[in-house]
């Protein structure tokens, strides 16, 4: 592994200024509890009247007098940025290099994004010292379990970073058993640190390492840690990936455009990043995301899509003055709306699906469960295994079961779920929000 002094000087040659951003960081996190609310509160509208002066479709959005109350601001919500960046970028900065970039949609609304390259230090310099909490350095060798674009440039560009931050890519768009052996035999020839990527796709990989006997650890014994993002990870699954890897999973809760939102403890709570960001919740739970320090592009009081509980609690980590997110239940879009009215959220497809997956006895490999109209469910099945009219009718009866409704309910056997750009199977979606 290379030394970190490598990887802080080609971040410094791109923009990055790590050194000024872990101490700004570095001062912030050595206030006492009170210090810090007054610091973050003054942060929090120093961002504001910052954009409010510098950004026309911010104080549009606003109004022409800025209110006098946290509560009064507009909420940013995902389609609001549905225009050109030029347009959503502040003055100072429309000609000046920045870090741009696109979250992959996984949320129905895809969207191109913009920070300062101080901003995004401030999340490298974050990145590491969470990691570094676990034994894993900027640089340690990474398995990253993730699409890649297909296009020139795109494959190129990620080729390069990978190159230079020492990852071996593996790539999950195709995962059937022949893939998955090859995955195995580059774990055994490499000295692999972490496992980095979407929660579905590791499930499926240690799945498949238990179906074969095979502990991780065993045949690559650097292997320290594995890090699920971007999907929700169960306790259940949590201990599937860990039983198959032989090493603990470790949480972490962001986006793209917001980096690192939350993330795992060794006490197993998953504290908020509050150095960095601000977070709360709307009146329905949705979380609300203020970056702090993005002077680019004004992601204050964002919804991010997603709702969970937000509380403080006594943690003996480094991170106890930071507080928690808890009771996480996924993208806000992906709700089940039901013809009597009432709504279930779409988490309610991973413990359905879990238990179909379990009591067919390894007939079905994947499913993904879609909403097609407010009465209507469709399912899409990958099957190892002759699928019968059983099969079909046991599906038809667990939904029936957890959502205590007779819905119109179809079973398609296909021979594969198609994955997006990003490489992403997600258990539910909801068509009838599109």
């Amino acid at each position: 592994m290379l030394s970190n002094y490598y990887y802080e000087n080609i971040l410094l040659l791109f923009g990055y200024n790590l050194r000024k951003a872990r101490k700004e960081i570095s001062r912030v996190k050595k206030l006492s509890r009170d210090d810090f609310k007054q610091w973050q509160e003054a942060k929090r509208w120093e961002i504001v009247n910052y954009h409010f002066n510098n950004n026309n479709f911010y104080k549009d959005k606003v109004g022409s007098k800025l209110p006098d109350r946290w509560e009064k601001l507009p909420i940013i919500e995902k389609k609001h940025f549905q225009k050109n960046l030029v347009n959503l970028i502040s003055t100072p900065f429309i000609r000046k290099s920045l870090y741009k970039a696109n979250t992959s949609g996984s949320s129905g609304i895809p969207l191109n994004f913009a920070k300062d390259k101080y901003c995004h230090a401030k999340s490298w310099v974050t990145i590491k010292n969470l990691y570094g909490h676990h034994d894993i350095e900027l640089g340690s060798k990474e398995a990253r379990f993730y699409g890649i674009p297909k296009d020139l440039f795109g494959y190129s560009y990620e080729r390069l970073k990978d190159f230079i931050f020492n990852r071996k890519r593996f790539i999950i768009f195709d995962m059937s058993p022949v893939v998955l052996n090859n995955f195995i035999n580059r774990f055994r020839n490499c000295k692999i640190e972490f496992i980095y990527g979407y929660t579905n796709s590791i499930l499926l990989f240690s799945e498949y390492l238990i179906k074969n006997k095979i502990i991780l650890k065993n045949i690559c014994s650097s292997l320290k840690k594995v890090i699920v993002t971007a999907e929700l990870c169960t306790e259940r699954e949590k201990k599937i990936i860990e039983e198959g890897t032989g090493v603990g999973v470790i949480n972490e809760y962001g986006a793209s455009e917001c980096s690192i939102i939350a993330f795992e403890c060794v006490n197993g709570f998953q504290h908020i990043i509050e150095e960095n960001l601000f977070v709360e919740n709307n009146d329905i739970g949705e979380i609300l995301i203020t970056d702090l320090s993005n002077k680019a592009m004004p992601f204050i009081r964002y919804n991010i899509g997603d709702r969970g509980c937000i509380e403080s609690i006594k943690c003996s980590c480094e991170f106890a003055n930071n507080r928690i997110l808890t009771n996480l239940t996924g993208r806000t879009n992906d709700t089940i709306i039901l013809p009597n009215g009432r709504i279930s959220p779409g988490l309610t497809f991973f413990y359905i699906s879990r238990e179909i997956l379990e009591k067919t006895g390894g007939v079905i490999k994947e499913m993904v469960v879609r909403q097609t109209a407010i009465n209507r469910i469709e399912i899409d099945v990958v099957s190892e295994k002759e699928f019968t009219q059983r099969h079909k009718n046991f599906i038809k009866n667990q939904i029936v079961k957890y959502l205590r409704y007779d819905l119109d309910i179809v079973v398609n056997n296909i021979n594969s779920i198609p994955r997006g750009e990003s490489g992403k199977i997600k258990p539910f979606i909801s068509e009838i929000h599109k």
